[in-house]
């Protein structure tokens, strides 16, 4: 809802509720797309009301390693509705620091902490989401078709982990690998972004991301060879 609805449904003065709201988004209570200028139900209203521990508290340590070994910023996105959001973040210590923070959402077609999660949902699903959203041109780069981003998100799910060589912001590059729940779903990503000419992106940083995303990954009861089980079984 933008702020004049919600001033409308709640009977609440637009001066006032736009304290309220500022307050809740800060909060993580609420928060607002930066496409739309839309309110919706933020992350720590979800937890509040389901009582489920954040993604974000149990992925702290797994972050903090990634950010000390690459020297890069790392950062936890979640997938909140139908929005990717940034919930957690580690920024890095060294000069040229990414303009990552944490309740900003992240473009569904062109970012790696996006399709890393996406790209592991049910196919309709994505296709759902994708069509939802303005397909925005950010870079020379950004695929701005649905079919194309579709035709990526295979790859992202061959090879178990994306990578953004520019497509959301010029002279960036991100690796990305999912986060998946006790049942196997993917409902985050772990992301370690920096300046092109700084980071390399390369087997050993791929593995990294990987192993900061399998360890929160089983922090949250998801267990490998268990989803492998129900995968081939067909359940």
């Amino acid at each position: 809802m933008t702020l004049q609805e919600l001033s409308l449904a709640l009977q609440i003065p637009a001066p006032t509720m736009h304290r309220l709201v500022g307050t809740l988004a800060a909060e993580r209570f609420l928060i607002r797309s930066g496409t739309t200028k839309r309110y919706s139900i933020g992350p720590d209203a979800v937890r509040l009301a389901t009582g489920i521990r954040p993604v974000a508290v149990v992925a702290s340590d797994a972050l903090a390693a990634l950010s000390r070994d690459t020297g890069e910023t790392s950062f936890l996105t979640e997938l909140i509705g139908d929005r990717a959001v940034c919930v957690a973040l580690f920024d890095s210590t060294r000069p040229l620091r990414l303009f990552v923070k944490i309740g900003q959402e992240l473009p569904l077609h062109a970012a790696a902490s996006s399709r890393s999660i996406i790209a592991f949902l049910d196919a309709e699903r994505a296709d759902e989401l994708l069509r939802r959203v303005e397909l925005v041109r950010f870079t020379a780069e950004t695929p701005t078709s649905v079919g194309k981003t579709l035709e990526h998100l295979g790859l992202v799910r061959a090879r178990g982990y994306d990578v953004c060589h520019e497509e959301l912001d010029p002279n960036v590059c991100a690796v990305g690998a999912p986060v998946r729940n006790s049942e196997g779903a993917a409902i985050a990503s772990v992301t370690v972004a920096g300046p092109v000419e700084r980071l390399t992106v390369d087997q050993q940083l791929v593995d990294r991301v990987i192993t900061a995303s399998t360890t929160i990954s089983e922090q949250l009861g998801f267990r490998s060879s268990v989803f492998q089980q129900r995968s081939t079984s067909g359940q």
